[in-house]
């Protein structure tokens, strides 16, 4: 079921994306957006609207705003959820809340701008960064960025029209009730705004349910740390209802980044990126950049420097702020005396995203990074985009999102505020835009695809004879059927056409053409003996040796890739060799301890953390290390098919993934503890999750990857959805291997009805994966 979207109103590029975070967390489709004529067009779950007011004068502030609201109404008619003010009370706060509030029919206005997970608190009405009063900070910006005071009421009062109350901390004590009936006290007297005191995390739901049973729903704003606990709270009332595009342009290439903010913490930050063997810096002169005569000169510069330090592979930093604090205040100094009744903020930015259109026009990055909120708004409109989706988060308020609109839809982009992170924040920004390294294995023709024949009493040489009868597989690859030539010969009756066949000792004498199957014999075996629909200890040694020396000559790189037909696991014991599957056998042969048994469908991994054990020795399996591989493993082979931030949904293992413990505690013991560490490190996690929801929600297009804790959890909805889509892949092996992900079909063996299209399907995912390694 589709809803409309919510808004959240934001006065700055990188404090939307910020605020959006949150949400996009959750798994709702999340964007930005700085034009407000789009928001007409634009389909998502939640969009957040730059008004990019924060710099200028309170007059052009209140004309923005009021603008935004207008286009809001007009798009969609839906009311505003979130207005999203600065974390350290930069901007016009109080006029833009009394713009929004009146167009939106608000009596009732809750402030809380608190984030008590980076240090900003409210206590005692005065709001803290760290324990210091905001006032007292180094906080860059324009004109909208002048604290008069971290007293809330009074900087309220300075600002809004509306009678300003404030509620203390020990009030929170007192439960949801009693914060309630201060607000509708409040709103007796008039339309008003209460400023809420907040000092830990955990007192937001006291706060929320008290706004949520007023009759007349109040506007709520904060900064981005009542946004968390809000899009919680939506999460458990609302499924997402618009799916993320998928297959979007690929960029590779080292990372560009731009640092408009001359934020202390910014500059920390580019200090430590530029100590990395692979960073390189260009600092803006930004006297020259505004000066009429040099503008010119210093934009050549800049733009020279970063297309050669790029072009020879390495990650450039384009930064606006100097090395030493002391030389900042300098030139600001000395531009503020020359440019008086400018807003420097705006002119800054303008002529740094003229720099960074430039540089892309000469050289395209594999993404960018953007530090700043007025310098990013400015890169993003030169390079034609109107927002960004938001895809995932490295740190708190650092979102990873794609450019919408534009020559350069797609682009990732890492957009940073300048008072966020640690020391290492931008290195890490820098790191997670960059692909992984693309080794092709097949240096000037299309990859040999070993195909393993299968269970020759099964439907799998008849499946291969019938797949191999199509043009466009000899088109895409050079296919090889590993096995026994006459196994194949007595099944070219089911071909579509007439075939020959070839047979060889190496691939290296394949012919390789349309019209003839090449096949390279394992086994000298009576091909007479073997019963369509039988167990055979015969047939089971065909389909084992057929495995192994394809893996050998996958191991060799003789071949590229290995595609399984199925085999009989009865058949192969009987033969001798004791194994679960296909899958352990690879692990044994490629000496992989770390892999996973996945299925691929409509460009969704599933995997397991466990599979051919029974359902008690699955449980007794599960492990924080077990789940912990997963996700990496899953991950890295999201990454290596052009999904550069995966969303991973890891499934609970108990009914409603354990209800807090009240159906089993494996969720509390190890599964969310594993999911703690993959998201530390760097993981886009969603879960412990009811597994009765996941596929549901990942075939809205949600999520990328699952983990499922045993074999049925992901085999059964996957097969009901998409059975003859669905390829096995093994991964965390050295070689590639996809297989069909069906049995040996015995009751149909034989009899020319067998369906093809799922080892199409494998054979297609093999040279995509090839082409991608």
């Amino acid at each position: 079921m589709t809803h409309p979207p919510h808004f959240i109103l934001a006065d700055d590029f990188t404090g939307a994306n910020d605020v959006g975070i949150p949400f996009a967390l959750q798994s709702f489709h999340t964007v930005v957006v700085s034009d407000f004529s789009k928001l007409k067009d634009i389909k998502a779950d939640f969009i957040v609207v730059n008004t990019d007011s924060r710099d200028g004068s309170v007059d052009e502030a209140e004309q923005r705003v009021r603008l935004c609201c207008q286009a809001i109404q007009q798009a969609q008619g839906t009311a505003l959820l979130y207005k999203k003010i600065d974390s350290t009370l930069r901007g016009h706060i109080g006029r833009e809340i009394d713009v929004v509030a009146d167009l939106f029919g608000h009596t009732l206005t809750i402030c809380a701008p608190a984030y008590p997970d980076i240090g900003r608190t409210t206590i005692g009405g005065y709001h803290l960064l760290n324990g210091k009063p905001v006032q007292d900070l180094p906080i860059s910006g324009g004109s909208g960025s002048i604290l008069r005071s971290a007293y809330l009421p009074d900087l309220l009062r300075h600002q809004s029209r509306r009678i300003i109350t404030h509620l203390e901390l020990n009030a929170l004590l007192d439960g949801s009730k009693s914060i309630q009936k201060h607000f509708e006290e409040t709103v007796q007297s008039g339309k008003s705004i209460v400023i809420v005191d907040m000092a830990m995390t955990d007192e937001w739901p006291v706060l929320l349910d008290a706004a949520e049973a007023m009759g007349n729903p109040p506007l709520l704003c904060g900064s981005a740390g009542m946004a968390y606990p809000l899009a919680e709270r939506m999460a458990k009332s609302q499924m997402p209802s618009t799916p993320y595009p998928r297959n979007g342009r690929v960029f590779t290439g080292p990372t560009l980044v731009i640092a408009g903010s001359i934020h202390p913490v910014t500059i920390e930050q580019i200090i430590f990126a530029g100590r990395q063997p692979d960073v390189r810096i260009c600092r803006i002169d930004p006297i020259h950049l505004l000066d009429d005569q040099g503008h010119e000169n210093e934009v050549n510069r800049v733009v020279k420097s970063a297309v050669t330090e790029l072009s020879s592979g390495h990650q450039m930093i384009v930064a606006l702020a100097p090395e030493e604090e002391a030389e900042r205040k300098t030139w600001m100094s000395q531009l503020k005396k020359q440019m008086p009744d400018h807003n420097l903020v705006k002119m800054l930015a303008t002529a740094i995203g003229t720099i960074t259109e430039r540089i892309l026009d000469e050289i395209e990055p594999g993404g960018l990074v953007l530090t700043g909120g007025e310098t990013a708004n400015q890169v993003v409109q030169r390079l034609g985009g109107y927002g960004t989706r938001i895809i995932d988060a490295i740190h708190k308020g650092v979102a990873v999102t794609s450019l919408l609109g534009g020559r350069y839809e797609d682009l990732p982009v890492i957009t940073k505020p300048g008072a966020f992170g640690d020391e290492q924040t931008l290195y890490q920004a820098i790191r997670r835009l960059q692909a992984p390294s693309k080794i092709s294995v097949v240096s000037t023709d299309k990859p040999i695809l070993g195909i393993t024949i299968g269970d020759p009493n099964g439907v799998g040489p008849e499946i291969i004879v019938k797949i191999l009868s199509h043009q466009d597989i000899y088109a895409m690859s050079r296919p090889l059927v590993i096995g026994h030539a006459d196994v194949i010969r007595q099944h070219l009756k089911f071909a579509s056409r007439s075939l020959d066949i070839h047979v060889v000792n190496h691939p290296s004498e394949g012919h390789f053409k349309d019209g003839t199957i090449d096949v390279l014999n394992v086994l000298d075996i009576d091909t007479a003996s073997l019963v369509h629909g039988q167990v055979q200890e015969t047939a089971g040694r065909l389909a084992v040796e057929s495995v192994i020396r394809a893996t050998h000559l996958a191991m060799e790189e003789t071949i590229q890739a290995v595609v399984t037909a199925p085999l009989n696991k009865e058949a192969m014991n009987l033969a001798g060799y004791r194994y679960a599957g296909h899958t352990e056998l690879l692990a044994e042969l490629t000496g992989t301890e770390q892999y996973r048994l996945t299925l691929a469908f409509d460009n969704m991994l599933v995997s397991h953390v466990t599979t051919h054990v029974s359902l008690s020795q699955a449980i007794a399996l599960l492990s924080e290390t077990e789940i912990l591989a997963t996700i990496d493993i899953i991950g890295k082979a999201l990454q290596h098919m052009g999904i550069k931030a995966p969303r991973i949904a890891v499934c609970g293992l108990n009914p409603h993934a354990g209800e807090g413990g009240m159906f089993g505690d494996e969720e509390i013991r190890i599964i969310t503890p594993a999911i703690e560490k993959a998201r530390a490190a760097g993981w886009h996690i969603l879960g412990p999750l009811p597994p009765d929801t996941v596929f549901l929600r990942a075939q809205q297009g949600v999520f990328d990857g699952i983990v499922g804790m045993y074999h049925d959890q992901g085999h059964i909805p996957v097969k009901a959805i998409a059975f003859d889509r669905t390829v096995n892949v093994s991964l965390g092996m050295p070689i590639i291997r996809t297989s069909v992900d069906h049995g040996t079909a015995f009751d149909i063996a034989g009899k020319g009805i067998a369906n093809d299209e799922n080892l199409g399907a494998a054979l297609r995912l093999a040279v995509r994966l090839v082409g991608e390694r």
